[in-house]
This record gives C-alpha cells, structure tokens and sequence, in this order.
C-alpha cells in the first residue's frame, strides 16, 4: 500500500483493503453533512438573532418598505439606508449584526468545547487493538 490508499488504512483503525474505501467514502459523507448542517444551523440562529435585535432597535422614523428591506439582511438595510438617507439605520443593523455574529461564534465555541471533552472521553476508553 502506498500513499493515499496507506493513510486511509492507518486512518480508519487498520480495516481489510477492500473496506477501507467504503470507510473512507463514509467518513468523507460525515464530515460533509456536519459542515451543512453546523452552516444552516448557525445561519438560522444569525438570521433570528439579526431581526430580533434589529427589530427592538430599529430608529423610529423607519417603517414601511424601508424596514422590510432592512430586517432581509444587513446588506438590504445598507442599500436602503442609502436610498433613504437613513444612517441611523444603517448603525441599527451593523449592531444588530454584530450581535448576532458574536452569538454565533459563541455558540460555535461551545459546540467545539463539548465535542473536545467527548472526544477525550472516547479516547480514554479506547483500548488499542494488538
């Protein structure tokens, strides 16, 4: 075994040749389907948290089309701002963003730290093979 074919060997705990592709295809499968799902997740909490706070702080002279745009994303509310004349709005959404953001890290902190301390955990029953 050489290269690439010898690491996967190594990475999936010395199975058979013939099942270390279809660990391998696994593995990859998983790695993807965490990632989608961690992005849409902490996507939906920023989108929720984003309108949320922006809802509570938008300045009182925006209402109507104006804050519809707005509460679709930082980006709408930027253009609508410019369209309006509106900087309070626009320090309305980068806060609200920023808060929403930093919530998001946050969260992406914890699950990092809980996935650590079930990853020791695993490690420390692990018995190796031989």
């Amino acid at each position: 075994m050489q290269g690439e074919a010898q690491r996967a060997w190594k990475h999936h705990g010395g199975l058979p040749q013939e099942q270390s592709g279809a660990a391998s295809a696994l593995s990859e499968m998983a790695s993807e389907l965490g990632g989608a799902l961690g992005i849409a997740l902490l996507g939906s909490r920023v989108t929720l948290i984003y309108r949320r706070v922006l809802s509570a702080g938008i300045p009182p002279m925006v209402h109507g089309e104006a804050l519809e745009r707005a509460l679709r994303g930082i980006g709408s509310a930027v253009s609508s701002a410019q369209d309006d004349g509106g900087n309070a709005l626009v320090s309305a959404a980068q806060a609200a963003y920023s808060d929403a953001a930093q919530a998001a890290f946050w969260a992406s902190a914890c699950i990092v730290l809980v996935a650590a301390v079930g990853a020791l955990a695993m490690f420390r029953t692990f018995m190796p093979r031989g």
